[in-house]
């Protein structure tokens, strides 16, 4: 089975931007062959209806575009490559009725340009994020060997300045784990007098197949009272019976993306990380 491809938030949010871009800038419709769109204008505007398609689930999308169904959005797609929604009605009835064969190779050729295009931009995020501050500083790389039941890098650490930050790594489960419910846990920290109380960031589930995955958590930080975050890259459920936790963490990094006030100076981060 084809494997489709699968965005972050970060490039999904490049990706609207683009896919509005082309909306606003459209050209009045143009004539093709047949009242047919060619096969050269078909697959990115498939592509594109596939993105806006994808963005409309997501919340922040579908409440910024309230208004508009997803008719309304398709058309605006349409316009913006200079076709009409009739013709890409009649172009698709015409591969559907005589050439099904082709509008699968079409299909392909849909996924493969969005792969080219997350390539791309996953590429130029990664230039931007090459020229940020990278403020984790633990080690750059954590193995978890088998019959370590707390084994799970637990790190503290005080943010710089009120803003948007932004954590990835790549982590690699093995199948022979036997950890329960493996996953990343982040929550800040709130140190009042007599206790401390744990406010919830995210937790993400941990894939466990063999293979590196990478890693998306968006720490939105308002409140310059809480500071403090805390986190395990490694979590999991405690369990009473001996068992083996293997697997390894590493590309990890933690950059800010924006700041909530232009006022503050920028200090060294303290962190803390043990085992």
């Amino acid at each position: 089975m084809r494997r489709e491809p699968t965005y972050s938030r970060g490039v999904i949010n490049l990706l609207l931007m683009v896919l509005l871009l082309i909306a606003a800038v459209g050209c009045g419709g143009r004539k093709s062959n047949g009242g047919l769109i060619p096969r050269s204008d078909l697959v990115p505007i498939l592509a594109d209806i596939y993105l806006a398609d994808g963005l409309m689930t997501l919340p922040e999308v579908q409440m910024r575009h309230a208004m508009k169904d997803s008719i309304e959005i398709y058309d605006e797609v349409l316009e913006g490559h200079g076709y009409t929604r009739e013709q890409l009605d009649n172009t698709m009835r015409h591969f559907f009725d005589s050439r099904p064969r082709r509008l699968e190779r079409i299909h392909d050729e849909v996924l493969a340009k969005l792969s080219e295009k997350e390539s791309r931009l996953v590429a130029e995020m990664q230039m931007q994020d090459s020229l940020r501050t990278n403020y984790w500083v633990g080690e750059e790389l954590y193995t978890f060997p088998p019959l370590h039941r707390e084994f799970d890098v637990l790190f503290e650490m005080l943010l710089p300045e009120t803003g948007l930050y932004r954590l990835t790594l790549t982590a690699t489960i093995f199948r022979d784990d036997q950890s329960l419910n493996p996953r990343i846990s982040l929550y800040f920290i709130d140190y009042l007098d007599d206790e401390t109380v744990k406010i919830p960031i995210e937790e993400v589930p941990l894939i466990r197949d063999g293979q590196p995955h990478n890693y998306e958590i968006f720490i939105d930080f308002d409140d310059e009272t809480i500071p403090v975050i805390r986190g395990r890259l490694f979590n999991h459920d405690r369990q009473e019976l001996p068992w083996e936790k293997r697997g390894q963490v590493t590309n990890i990094r933690l950059v800010q993306l924006s700041s909530y006030s232009e006022d503050e100076e920028l200090t060294d981060p303290f962190i803390h990380v043990r085992r």
